[in-house]
């Protein structure tokens, strides 16, 4: 299995577990006909159920229970509860009891009057959807399969596998796996949790699970953006589409950078909280639920994200907050947020304090650490602007902003205080890039505005059409919107052209060839049967399911000795029992790189192999590329492959 199918696999599981989860509640999302209210559910079960899968992430791993069984159990459990309206969750057996003989007594009734229709079981649960929400959903199912295009393609520009940062991850993620929240050092880990459950739902190894989510998150985030513009500019589909379109394919026009496309960014999935949490704070009546409910939803969201990001936490949401306050100060919107935000700092601060404890740190130390986040970089080398010049572009944007959204608040009556509190955001946050300061990483800084200068020239389009609309009745079909949509994706394509269609460099090939060889032996042979021979950086890859030889060790005169009574031993399982420094894995894959820089080395692994075979060794080559080679040396036969063992 090639990595392209992997991850094809890994992103379809969670589709299908959408699905179903979409079908489930189906009665509750499609019985309302009210414009856009399908995805209105949508993000709001998403920015529930991230929420609360973050904080049980945390309390099972610090409690040592985790477990991908026992965390969908969970999730399980509260779906139900929410799904039948249960407040109390240990009515709940009793209650799908009850509900379950009530169905079955009415399915009973209809057989005996000859009236059955499988309906009946589904009741309430029609399938029709209004016009307006079939051409949403059409539009974000387009962008949805286009953005899984893009970012298969984008696989090519990858610099980030097997880099330290990349390696770094992986083992923060197998942490988890082990129960533990912290390594070395106390930091937020949210993010690397949410990567291992990933990986325990869609059955991908850890290696491929990175890529799963960076493209699960750009998923969620598109998702996210398109809904989220659709509420601040009412525009239900041309402006939304135009602004995502942009986010995604404006790379060279964003300071964003895509040779780290792959990145596991917490930062960006704290976001798919942020800005549904920003629609809610300022329309509270969008959380259909008693105020306490309201209370403990906004709580829940405060504290996933002080998990997943503390520079969110600490450092941006405050400015929501607070630019929150100043516009709806009349309204009385804010005192829920604020109370909830100070709460939730509380708890979260706490949280952190007593691990700095336990591992002998200060808060000083984390705070340092969130500032200035080493492993997030800004290095574009696809940029067409240079970045001070793209930055002074950005200051007309905000000037422009300024006057649309001034303009806005004078005449528009309804719907500008949204608008206005983004644009006080977007523009604090550039401010702060302007300011010379080594404690203010302009890295962090340029991620968030890589998502909000499109949000923000959405915001702007949006208002220049409300004044239009004031001196014009004229109506436009959607299908002039949509042939404007489909110019500007050919526009942006055009631009990006160069950049799409770069040759793939010849390391990042050998990287992805050491990627699926690693995948397909994780498929296809049982762990702690086998052993891997490579070098010694790829001494993590998939440790914990396979052992590790380095090549000196497998070079060695010992390496001979050790093989030449293993075999004849192999039958003696009390000999072996008694001394397993004897003990051979049953299957042992070599990695041979075929470049000129290993000459030498391929010349040792060359002279072994002839002497293995000499000893009547079953030697195989199971891949070859241009710059790869993988020999599977079998010591014991049907012993390690799955496929063999079975059948």
């Amino acid at each position: 299995m090639n990595v392209y199918t992997a991850i094809g696999v890994g992103i379809l599981k969670i589709l299908v577990i959408v699905l179903i989860i979409l079908f489930t509640t189906r009665k509750y999302v499609l019985l309302r006909r009210d414009f856009n209210f399908l995805l209105d559910c949508i993000i709001r079960k998403y920015f529930e159920y991230l929420s609360l899968l973050i904080v049980i992430l945390f309390i099972t791993i610090n409690l040592e229970i985790y477990d991908g069984l026992v965390v969908t159990g969970l999730l399980v459990v509260v779906g139900l509860c929410d799904y039948l309206r249960i407040v109390n969750p240990i009515k709940l057996p009793s209650i799908i009891v009850s509900k379950f003989k009530k169905r079955l007594l009415l399915v009973l009734k209809k057989v005996e009057n000859k009236e059955f229709n499988w309906k009946v079981i589904f009741s309430n649960a029609h399938l029709k959807i209004e016009r307006k929400n079939v051409y949403i959903i059409s539009s974000l199912l387009f962008l949805l399969f286009s953005i899984c295009v893009i970012s298969f393609y984008f696989i090519k520009f990858d610099h980030y596998l097997f880099s330290s940062n990349w390696f770094d991850t992986l083992e923060r993620i197998k942490a988890k796996d082990n129960n533990r929240w912290f390594t070395e050092e106390v930091n937020p880990e949210a993010v690397y949790a949410f990567v291992s459950f990933l990986s325990h739902i869609t059955n991908s190894s850890l290696e491929i699970s990175i890529y799963v989510y960076s493209i699960f998150q750009l998923l969620s985030m598109t998702i996210v953006v398109f809904w989220f513009i659709q509420k601040i500019t009412k525009s239900m589909i041309i402006i939304p589409i135009f602004v995502t379109v942009y986010y995604i394919l404006g790379f060279t026009f964003l300071p964003s950078d895509i040779t780290n496309f792959y990145q596991s960014c917490s930062l960006l999935l704290a976001f798919t909280l942020i800005l549904p949490l920003v629609i809610y704070m300022t329309k509270l009546k969008m959380l259909p639920y008693t105020r306490k409910e309201q209370y403990f939803k906004f709580l829940l969201a405060f504290i996933a994200i002080g998990l997943l990001d503390l520079y969110a936490f600490l450092f941006l949401l405050p400015f929501l907050v607070i630019f929150l306050v100043i516009v709806y100060f009349k309204k009385n919107k804010s005192s829920v947020v604020f109370q909830m935000y100070v709460l939730s700092l509380i708890i979260v601060v706490s949280v952190y304090s007593s691990f700095l404890l336990i591992h002998q740190e200060s808060f000083n130390d984390i705070l340092r650490r969130t500032l200035i986040d080493v492993q997030l970089s800004f290095s574009n080398p696809f940029i067409r602007i240079e970045i001070d010049r793209l930055m002074f572009y950005y200051q007309i944007i905000f000037i422009i902003g300024f006057i649309l959204n001034l303009l806005s608040a004078i005449f528009l009556k309804r719907g500008w205080r949204k608008k206005v509190l983004v644009f006080l955001f977007v523009t604090a946050v550039y401010l702060l890039t302007q300011v010379d300061n080594e404690w203010i990483d302009k890295d962090v800084l340029f991620k968030v505005l890589s998502v909000f200068i499109p949000i923000l020239m959405g915001i702007n389009i949006a208002i220049v059409s409300d004044f239009i609309k004031m001196f014009s009745k004229k109506r436009y079909p959607i299908y002039k919107g949509g042939f404007v949509v489909l110019f500007s994706i050919s526009i942006f394509v055009y631009l990006e052209k160069n950049v799409l269609f770069l040759p793939m460099n010849e390391t990042e090939k050998l990287h992805q060839n050491i990627l699926a060889v690693n995948e397909m032996i994780l498929r296809g042979y049982l762990d702690r049967t086998y052993a891997v021979v490579n070098k010694d950086e790829y001494f993590n890859l998939s440790s914990g399911r396979r052992y590790f030889i380095p090549y000196k060790d497998f070079l060695a005169p010992h390496y001979l000795k050790v093989d030449s009574i293993y075999a004849k031993n192999i039958k003696r399982n009390k000999f072996l029992i008694k001394h397993p420094e004897f003990i051979l894995p049953s299957s042992i894959f070599v990695f041979k790189y075929t470049t000129s820089e290993y000459e030498e080395l391929n010349a040792e692994l060359l002279d072994r192999f002839k002497r293995l075979k000499k000893r009547n060794r079953n030697i195989k080559k199971i891949f070859d590329s241009n710059q790869l080679e993988v020999y599977e040396i079998i010591n014991k036969p049907f012993s390690s492959k799955i496929s063999n063992m079975v059948f």
